[in-house]
């Protein structure tokens, strides 16, 4: 009887241990797809880092011609004003130059406008797009690990309530059976 409750015993410790195993294998399992998914979305917010960065050096290209162009039409003013002699003909100098300064400008700001609004739209569409799919790869891995640990679970759950009542019945006798060594070495 003894080495039936000792097989018993090192069966359900056997038993217990790779139910730990499995549920240590599916967690790092878990772990490793947690892991895959956040490299993909780093490698995502490179790609959108990378393409604001083009975006903003062309950006910066543009400004920097918009300054030369100012820079040229100050010093053609300022050569204007060395060579008019009165305030009236300096005036009348003066408003023909800034006529196509403000036309280039206005043009200028409005193109750097619609690059800007194309270039948001567009990395706006391609989270969109890249998270979209992302999102559904995700519930649809992340469901299979779900339904395998609920069985598991379940299964651990309807083993356990058997072997704590076996371990439950193991110590009764136990202490039943010192109980009686007690009473009969009383006695």
């Amino acid at each position: 009887m003894k080495s039936s409750m000792v097989n018993s015993k090192l069966f359900f410790f056997t038993l217990l241990i790779s139910f730990l195993f499995i549920m240590f294998a599916l967690h790092k399992q878990r772990q490793l797809e947690q892991l895959k998914s956040r490299v993909s979305l780093l490698e995502s917010n490179i790609e959108n880092r990378e393409h604001e960065l083009r975006n903003k050096e062309t950006f910066e290209k543009e400004i920097a011609s918009l300054k030369d162009r100012v820079d040229s039409i100050r010093l053609q003013d300022k050569s204007d004003i060395g060579q008019c002699g009165t305030n009236d003909q300096l005036k009348e100098e003066r408003i023909p130059n800034v006529k196509p300064l403000f036309d280039f400008l206005t043009s200028r700001t409005l193109e750097a406008y619609h690059v800007c609004k194309k270039t948001l739209l567009s990395l706006l569409v391609k989270f969109l797009k890249s998270a979209i799919p992302f999102m559904q790869k995700l519930y649809l891995s992340a469901m299979p690990c779900f339904d395998q640990t609920v069985s598991v679970v379940k299964i651990f759950l309807a083993y356990s309530r058997k072997i704590i009542t076996f371990l439950f019945n193991i110590l009764n006798e136990r202490l039943n059976d010192l109980l009686q060594e007690n009473v009969e070495g009383a006695a």
